[in-house]
């Protein structure tokens, strides 16, 4: 089938029979274009879902439990997993309105393994320094280390936190506390030649660790670990927490060539076959993204409008042409993922655990894929914080939860409550167990969420700091960059007409913007008026003039502390001007002009808090640069 040969349709790929033999059946099909990906669940307040019985055994005191984590996969995607979707999700709790606090990946696994405290409090405010990466994560204390205290045989293999390899290789004791088999490593930029650090700890100490370099396709190498350690670790008399940590489908997104995939490869999802315009895929229907903010606004002129002649220069990503290859390829690679659930679901079949054992399926944040002409995560959009989020054992009654939950908050504790273990004081996340047992109902009424921009990224992938809340009408969403967004979700779904700028909405906007205000993590602000096209760089300065400039904070909880320091040892601050550290203004006369480059600097503010997860303060570091004419 040919799309060229039908009218106004799109790709949708439904995988639709999982065969009680070995063999999964793959069905392509096309729908009319506009439409979604496909199967995709009713997420209206009334959807309660078919009850029936999976089985009939409820899940044992201190069951074993198996988190299957995916990197970057949408809420929406599912269905393309014939065994997630016909067993786990066909008769588990399939909650509908499932989200992540911050949607990019290390805080999002941050605020997981630390129990559940939004990024704020965990520390990891992005994937990389001087905000977030491994480097900012305190592991003394976390979800691994209590398990283990507590009786649990602790596994990890996959995806640690970023920064991890570059970080521990150089290190004696590489292997974070309270792992007791322990496989990590980072997105491999080559999946021919990659590394991965291999050792076990203890609650109150780090371990070893041994650095690997392997060549096996890193899907299958860490579903080859993840069944070895069953064997080793399912028949023991401690229950176990296996942490399978996906690198797919994150970019590059390399698909698997096992058993019949190399025939999907090549004839299904590849070579035109896949093209993807659905929900709000180029701002439809008139392509018009004015009422967006600034960030959104600048990626026009790197939009390619469904073009594939954009790309005749430049691949869109290596080994992927156009954005169209890419999501294909991002579906294509969750066969693995799915292989190795089917596959660990049959092991402990085989070694007579899964009927003491839970599944928990779900991924760290979602991804745009030509939404409002973006690509990517880090975003308030739904594409951005919606993940999917299935929970399965024996003798669970199948239902769709329709509750607002959070992946990175409430399953660490949905997990201490079902292995016994005491939840860390002060978490932001709840256990999610009587949601899933049918005890409970409507345990929030909102949601929020936060991001905090990352530094030195071409203009079109920046994001501004923001902060967001969702309810189940409204979406209210603040930037440092004081621009704002408001969206009625019953009317506008796919988020389109940005009412914030609308004087008849002010009541609501002014109430939510209220409820943010006390969310609101610590920021430095960038108004547009200020940093013209989001830059960092200060109004000019000249020798021998006085100058002055005042850096201005949000969120947290005041009173604030300034500082600053160059961004490479060695370099030196402005001479003749000095930071306040009260009230952040830059002060004084400057004596040297610079010379080669601008003077570059970080500014950091701290607040007043606490955090009940690491005891120190909210900080909050950007890069600026200023310069001194002669």
């Amino acid at each position: 089938m040919h799309i060229n040969n039908l009218k106004r349709i799109v790709f949708v790929v439904i995988f639709t029979t999982l065969l009680l033999t070995t063999a999964s059946i793959l069905i392509v099909s096309f729908v009319n274009k506009g439409t979604s990906l496909p199967s995709e669940p009713d997420f209206s307040p009334t959807k309660t879902g078919p009850v029936r019985k999976a089985g009939t055994l409820a899940p044992v005191q201190r069951p074993n439990i198996v988190l299957i984590l995916t990197d970057d996969q949408r809420y929406d995607t599912v269905d393309f997993m014939p065994f997630v979707a016909n067993k786990l999700k066909k008769e588990g709790v399939v909650f509908t309105n499932a989200f992540v606090s911050n949607p990019v990946c290390c805080p999002s696994r941050a605020s997981f393994l630390s129990g559940g405290f939004f990024s704020h409090w965990s520390g990891v405010l992005n994937n990389n320094l001087p905000n977030g990466g491994v480097w900012n994560f305190h592991d003394e204390r976390t979800l691994a280390t209590e398990l283990q205290k507590n009786g649990y045989n602790t596994i990890l293999v996959g995806k640690y936190l970023n920064g991890y390899l570059s970080y521990a290789q150089n290190l004696r004791d590489k292997i974070p506390p309270g792992w007791t088999e322990f496989w990590g490593t980072n997105i491999p930029s080559s999946y021919s030649r990659w590394k991965i650090i291999h050792g076990f700890s203890r609650y109150n100490s780090r371990g070893r660790g041994q650095v690997l370099e392997i060549t096996t396709y890193p899907p299958k190498f860490l579903r080859t670990k993840a069944l070895e350690a069953l064997e080793k670790y399912a028949t023991q008399n401690r229950p176990f927490f296996l942490f399978y940590s996906s690198i797919l489908p994150h970019t590059p997104a390399i698909p698997s060539r096992e058993f019949k995939d190399d025939e999907i490869y090549t004839e299904f999802l590849t070579q035109g076959n896949f093209v993807y315009r659905g929900r709000g895929w180029g701002e439809q229907p008139e392509g018009d993204i004015s009422d967006k903010p600034f960030y959104v606004r600048v990626s026009e002129s790197e939009w390619w409008g469904g073009d594939p002649s954009f790309y005749d220069n430049t691949d869109f990503k290596p080994d992927h042409h156009t954005p169209d290859d890419l999501f294909a390829h991002r579906l294509q690679s969750l066969l693995s993922v799915d292989r190795a659930v089917e596959e660990i679901y049959k092991k402990l079949d085989e070694l007579g655990e899964l009927n003491n054992t839970i599944f928990i399926f779900t991924s760290d944040n979602g991804y745009l894929m030509g939404e409002h002409k973006k690509f990517g995560k880090r975003m308030p959009y739904e594409e951005s914080i919606r993940i999917p989020l299935i929970v399965w054992f024996p003798g669970v009654e199948h239902k769709y939860v329709d509750d607002f939950v959070y992946w990175d908050l409430d399953v660490p504790n949905t997990i201490f409550d079902y292995a016994g273990a005491p939840s860390f004081e002060g978490t932001n996340g709840m256990s999610l167990r009587d949601l899933i047992n049918g005890l409970s109902s409507n345990i929030r009424s909102e949601i929020f969420a936060e991001n905090f921009k990352q530094e030195l990224e071409p203009l079109y992938k920046q994001v501004p700091d923001w902060a967001m809340v969702r309810n189940g009408t409204w979406k209210y969403v603040w930037y440092n960059t004081l621009e704002e967004e408001l969206y009625n979700l019953l009317t506008d779904p796919y988020e389109l007409n940005n009412l914030a700028n609308n004087t008849s909405y002010s009541d609501v906007k002014n109430q939510l913007a209220a409820e943010v205000d006390t969310f609101k993590g610590l920021t430095i602000l960038k108004p547009l008026d200020v940093f013209p096209g989001m830059g960092n760089q200060l109004p000019n300065a000249s020798v021998g003039e006085p100058y002055y400039f005042r850096f201005y904070a949000e969120g947290g909880n005041p009173p604030y502390n300034w500082s600053w320091r160059p961004t490479t040892v060695g370099d030196i601050l402005p001479p003749g001007l000095i930071l306040n550290a009260e009230t952040g203004e830059i002060t004084g006369t400057p004596t040297a002009p610079n010379i080669d480059s601008d003077y570059q600097f970080y500014v950091e503010v701290t607040d007043n808090s606490t955090s009940p997860f690491h005891g120190g303060p909210q900080r909050r570091t950007m890069r600026f640069r200023l310069t001194v004419l002669p």
